[in-house]
């Protein structure tokens, strides 16, 4: 560890894990929720979010329907709170929801309020997300304290031919106290061609999550990560782990992914062959891919990295989920890198408990079902 004009840097050289004593997910999971067909409180249709409660008991957040749906400890439903309206406790979309504590913030859209919910699923009250110099702002996260973690990008109407970064700002507090301003980072690529701009194949972009008191923030061409606590100190955090490289086989299959697969719907239609075309004809490519992909934070502060170990689809708004296993590494508030988790294929983990992890796991038909992994440490 040393200091670095204000900022500690620790450098961890490698795993402390041995033979014999990596950590590892139990098969089958402790618990699972979710049918494939039956009454409507046991169908779930895009889980952006859940968590377990110290008594056993879920909570997961239903896209689909626009609810949170609680179960009890044995996986019985128990209520379901929220449904489409605009009245109190009713929502309007739901982007993501985040836990403080035993409440759930359900992240509708930038235009409008955050709702709160209780263990219960009281409905707590609404949350205004704040708008930055009068611009919208992306919610990433909720604080020990309250405060907001906010995402501005830059406009992208001003980029130039070929590729760039996009910059973004990260922010935190609320309507309240004010806003404090974490730093403005290169963040996305972008490559913009005759037609349109779009983002840059295999592009890292830049990752923040809010972990108790502190802020996360990430930028994948390497493993670094940077801490910063309520008082402002702030810690980076560097992994030897070297990112793979991109060879001809990976740029040829994006370029049939663009040509021939789904496209996000936008103000332009992505769906036409010029435009896919141009893409094809104007894109850049990076020596190698992202070192990491999401971040989660047990409630111990330890942070659990996705392993940068191959492609991803470059368009997230519509791409299947990823069908292979993840590898998840492990690394210790003050740096110690235990070791690598591995994650079942189709499993996308939402939450890391001391002694679990939760996520929904997807079949080859696209059913979800949210399931709970004991952590098993040898």
């Amino acid at each position: 560890m040393v200091d670095s004009s204000g900022v500690t840097i620790s450098t961890t050289t490698g795993p402390e894990w041995g033979p014999g004593k990596a950590w590892s997910l139990s098969e089958p999971p402790i618990l699972e929720v979710g049918e494939a067909a039956g009454p409507s409180e046991v169908l779930l249709a895009s889980v952006v979010g859940g968590s377990r409660r110290p008594d056993g008991s879920l909570v997961v957040c239903d896209r689909g329907s626009l609810t949170l749906r609680y179960f009890g400890p044995d996986g019985t439903p128990t209520r379901t709170v929220g449904g489409r309206g605009a009245g109190p406790g009713e929502l309007r979309n739901m982007i993501d929801c985040f836990q403080r504590g035993t409440e759930t913030w359900v992240y509708q859209a930038p235009v409008f309020p955050l709702e709160v919910f209780g263990e219960d699923g009281a409905h707590l009250g609404s949350v205004a997300a704040p708008r930055p110099g009068g611009r919208l702002a992306i919610v990433l996260g909720v604080h020990a304290d309250r405060t907001l973690l906010l995402r501005q990008d830059g406009s992208r109407a001003g980029l130039p031919q070929g590729e760039s970064a996009l910059p973004t700002t990260l922010a935190r507090g609320d309507d309240e106290r004010g806003l404090d301003t974490l730093g403005t980072f290169p963040s996305a690529r972008w490559v913009r061609g005759s037609l349109v701009s779009f983002p840059g194949a295999f592009t890292p972009t830049l990752q923040a999550v809010a972990a108790g008191s502190s802020t996360l923030i990430a930028w994948p061409e390497r493993f670094d990560v940077l801490r910063i606590d309520a008082a402002g100190r702030r810690t980076r955090l560097r992994l030897p782990v070297e990112p793979l490289p991109v060879e001809l086989r990976h740029r040829l299959a994006f370029e049939e992914r663009v040509l021939e697969g789904p496209m996000p719907a936008g103000d332009l239609s992505y769906d036409a062959p010029p435009i896919r075309r141009d893409v094809v004809a104007t894109m850049e490519y990076p020596a190698r891919f992202p070192a990491h992909y999401r971040l989660l934070v047990a409630p111990d502060g330890s942070l659990w990295v996705e392993r940068g170990d191959g492609p991803r689809d470059p368009l997230p708004q519509v791409a299947e989920p990823h069908a292979a296993p993840t590898t998840w590494d492990v690394v210790m508030p003050d740096g110690r890198w235990l070791g690598a988790v591995a994650m079942p294929a189709l499993f996308e983990p939402l939450e890391i408990g001391i002694d679990y992890v939760l996520g929904v796991q997807r079949d080859a038909m696209g059913v979800e079902r949210v399931r709970v992994h004991a952590i098993r440490k040898p």
